[in-house]
């Protein structure tokens, strides 16, 4: 079961939460309906983080859950954007942004606590076995076969699955194109008026 045991660093988590919105224990408990002494205890490693309880707290600090529950570094969605602003240009952080807003999180790059960035992208091998393959030439093509980097991504839902990297990019290309599409129509409408102005007209 997720978060059954207690993890003190969800109890640093939330103390350092409750010093950046400038909080305190006795706020979070009257906001919560949490007794302060359960708080206490949480923040000093004492009682396990419940996700019932993580929940109520990031709802009452404005911080996400994920991060209260050591799904990833970021405090706030505002630190997660500025990571990933730190590693793509401005069409690829518009189209993010949109997938974010749909419900949809791109889990990859998280800050480490020196300040670096490392990738949360899973390096897989794509192997395609026959069934008469032999131990030894599945061993083979295991060895030979290159790297593919997978997005991991998860749904409104919670659930989360793999998405290798072309089709990210796949995706974010058709956002790119059809936002362009939409976008140009009305100029489109007006060059035509402009052409169908400037036809000289013909006299009877």
């Amino acid at each position: 079961m997720r978060n059954s045991i207690i993890k003190p660093e969800q109890g640093k988590r939330l103390k350092s939460c409750l010093t950046r919105k400038n909080k305190t224990q006795k706020w979070l408990s009257e906001a919560t309906y949490i007794s302060q002494q359960t708080i206490s205890k949480i923040i000093n490693g004492e009682s396990r983080l419940t996700n019932e309880n993580a929940l109520l707290f990031s709802r009452a600090l404005n911080v996400r859950l994920d991060y209260l529950l050591l799904e990833d570094d970021y405090m706030t969605d505002v630190d997660r954007f500025k990571a990933i602003a730190q590693s793509r240009n401005e069409k690829d952080i518009a189209c993010y942004a949109l997938i974010d807003a749909l419900g949809y999180k791109i889990i990859d790059m998280k800050m480490n606590p020196d300040g670096s960035k490392s990738s949360m992208h899973k390096p897989l091998k794509q192997v395609r076995i026959n069934k008469d393959d032999t131990d030894e030439q599945i061993l083979e093509k295991v060895h030979d076969a290159p790297f593919v980097r997978y997005y991991i991504i998860e749904n409104p839902e919670g659930k989360r699955t793999q998405v290798d990297m072309e089709d990210m990019l796949k995706i974010q290309m058709a956002i790119k194109d059809y936002a362009v599409f939409q976008l140009e129509q009305p100029f489109q409408f007006l060059k035509k008026i402009d052409k169908w102005a400037k036809k000289p007209s013909i006299s009877k």
